[in-house]
């Protein structure tokens, strides 16, 4: 039979890489953009102060897709979510501190490498957000430097909006692949539950399957057997009707079928075990009647 549409594991682990690649590509040009707009409005507005986050992260990413373009995604990867995070807490810590609209990235920051990065990314990079928060929230309390309160104006509402857009973008790519992964586990599942109906030819093919040759003549006489296994009785009698339509609207001729009662049945299962020899008692008993 012909499986239409199956990828083997080759191609799955050859898709894989890419679809990856492609996703860390269009995560770093997002943020690349992001960043220009924003370090844009701020000196629209004559404010120098971010320049010293803005410059270094371009060129941090820059290096990104150096890596990338040369096939080391983990070194992209990483590059990408170091320099974001290390961005975010330059920018919490020298404006508006816990008040930040940065702050708002963090999450997004961890969601990304939760599903691309590895676990000590993930745990260092959290780490790193923990401690910049409680370095933030004790300098303040204690003093030692204190944020001003932001105030609202055009530019913080543009920069609110660029790290909501950068984060909605984000998640809106995780949950395009999250349901093209569902999909692809639901269309495997169904292949496999297709899998298990078997058709033979006895006759032409009943005993070698795919092997027996294609050139073999017409044979004088063929039946059709047909038999599935299904997780529900129900399911078992759904074959046993389209059966019955062969013998009514298939072809001439039609044989002797199976008594629809003795169709359906129970498959009893049996699992190899091995058992410790002492465990077993050897006995011949002979009766007579």
């Amino acid at each position: 039979m012909q499986d239409l549409g199956h990828k083997t594991d080759t191609d799955v682990d050859f898709i894989a890489p890419r679809l990856k690649s492609r996703r860390l590509l269009q995560v770093i040009v997002a943020t690349m953009i992001g960043l220009a707009i924003s370090g844009a409005i701020n000196l629209i507005e004559g404010d120098w102060t971010n320049l010293n986050v803005h410059v270094p992260a371009q060129l941090a990413l820059l290096d990104a897709l150096w890596a990338l373009r040369k096939a080391r995604f983990a070194l992209a990867n990483t590059v990408l979510l170091v320099t974001a995070t290390v961005s975010i807490s330059v920018l919490v810590w020298q404006n508006s501190g816990l008040r930040d609209p940065a702050m708002i990235a963090y999450p997004a920051i961890l969601a990304f490498a939760s599903t691309m990065g590895g676990r000590r990314l993930f745990l260092s990079l959290l780490a790193m957000i923990l401690l910049v928060v409680a370095l933030v929230g004790v300098a303040n309390l204690q003093g030692w430097h204190v944020n001003a309160v932001p105030t609202h104006t055009l530019g913080s509402m543009i920069n609110v909006s660029i790290v909501l857009s950068l984060t909605a973008f984000l998640i809106w790519l995780m949950a395009g692949d999250l349901r093209a992964a569902l999909a692809n586990v639901t269309a495997e599942n169904e292949r496999v539950r297709q899998s298990q109906v078997r058709i033979e030819f006895l006759g032409l093919n009943a005993i070698h399957g795919a092997m027996s040759p294609s050139n073999q003549p017409e044979p004088y006489e063929i039946a059709v057997r047909v038999a599935a296994r299904c997780n529900t009785r129900e399911e078992a009698f759904k074959v046993g009707r389209e059966v019955d339509g062969m013998a009514v609207s298939g072809v001439a001729m039609t044989g002797k079928r199976v008594p629809h009662q003795d169709r359906t049945r129970e498959i009893i299962g049996v699992w190899s075990s091995l058992v410790a020899r002492e465990k077993i008692k050897p006995a011949v008993s002979f009766y007579e009647s």
